[in-house]
């Protein structure tokens, strides 16, 4: 069998569309319930599940990533007039709101909850005062890693780990350290923040010219603290010397980022920073234009950006190391000039912030 296969129910509704190729699922399949709302779509290579798969039901939307038949991801969220209840999704009751996070409901203006319904107001209670939210009460909003750079407390992030932050906070054992956000860059994703504070150790900037192949070290706190407290280390090898769309301030590696990672130093076996960890590939995007699931392609700020900076705030850097260290001096190095970052918001500029869909946006 070659081609498309189109089948229907008996009310006309079409029912599922199948692309086949010499006797194999090949390409997108569609299934719709009979109301002609979608079931699932799978994509499929020669006969094996391979790319997105998504599936609907009863307000959830769960979404799968396949290759070659092997599940490699599996997530799920609520559709559009559903909230989050457990691990359901359930309808909007009338007159509510799904929450931000979709965990929940309120209730719209003039109305109030009682028992799992909003109901409208009476005139008594419309002339109670509202609860007002203290606009000037900051809240945890995001948090990425950040690393040492002097011996004086100057410390290198990203920009979007601090961007709309009302404070950021470096978290040295068990120490919250108020930061001043000294300068940023933008275009480039890098951030310069000073803490009143003498790091235990810090990391020299490579002024090298970076080489393919070479072994890298990334630290930084993944998962903030979810995970653990501790700093974490993944290790790989310069795949690439430009970024996406032949951007040459950006390096690609293979070691493992993940969320939080971003702001954490891309170190050589020398103990010298030549990037600054900030993004990887959208997973959903590549499969969804390329049909294929993206493997250790993760990108850094190349040393030399970092460098200008603090060049520009005539900041004195110390000299890089001229020889390979000891694995166990690698390891002080990070644990002690490697830092967890927490961003805090006022409740404002928190809703701003998801209206625009950026926290976590690169790392995530």
């Amino acid at each position: 069998m070659v081609g498309k296969s189109t089948w229907w129910f008996q009310n006309g509704q079409k029912e599922f569309e199948e692309n086949w190729k010499y006797g194999k699922l090949d390409g997108k399949t569609t299934y719709w319930y009979i109301t002609g709302n979608k079931k699932n779509e799978k994509n499929y290579k020669d006969g094996k599940l391979d790319g997105k798969s998504t599936f609907w039901k009863s307000g959830k939307v769960s979404s799968e990533v396949w290759e070659d038949d092997v599940l490699l991801t599996k997530s799920w969220n609520c559709e559009s007039g559903y909230y989050q209840a457990n691990q359901n999704c359930a309808l909007l009751p009338s007159n509510t709101i799904a929450s931000t996070d979709g965990n929940g409901y309120y209730c719209k203006p003039g109305y109030i909850k009682r028992g799992l319904s909003c109901l409208q107001k009476s005139e008594d209670e419309m002339k109670k005062p509202e609860k007002v939210v203290d606009d000037d009460k900051v809240y945890s909003a995001a948090s990425g890693s950040g690393f040492a750079v002097t011996s004086d407390g100057y410390v290198i992030t990203n920009y979007h780990v601090i961007k709309g932050c009302t404070d950021v906070y470096i978290h040295d054992k068990g120490e919250s350290i108020l930061s001043t956000i000294v300068t940023f860059d933008p275009n480039n994703d890098i951030a310069l923040l000073k803490g009143n504070f003498k790091p235990k150790s810090f990391y020299p900037l490579s002024r090298e010219s970076t080489k393919l192949l070479t072994d890298v070290y990334v630290a930084g706190h993944p998962f903030g603290r979810d995970i653990s407290t501790a700093v974490k280390v993944t290790r790989g090898i310069v795949s690439s010397l430009t970024g996406v769309a032949n951007n040459f301030s950006n390096l690609q590696i293979d070691a493992s980022l993940q969320p939080g990672n971003s702001g954490g130093p891309i170190m050589n076996n020398k103990g010298n920073v030549i990037g600054v960890a900030v993004s990887k590939l959208n997973l959903d995007k590549i499969v969804e234009d390329y049909g294929v699931v993206p493997e250790n392609v993760n990108f850094g700020v190349k040393s030399n950006v970092v460098i200008n900076i603090m060049e520009s705030e005539n900041i004195k850097l110390p000299k890089p190391n001229l020889n390979s260290l000891a694995m166990s001096d690698l390891s002080e190095m990070i644990t002690d000039g490697t830092y967890y970052l927490s961003c805090w918001m006022t409740m404002a500029q928190i809703e701003t912030m998801l209206e625009q869909k950026v926290m976590f946006s690169n790392l995530k």
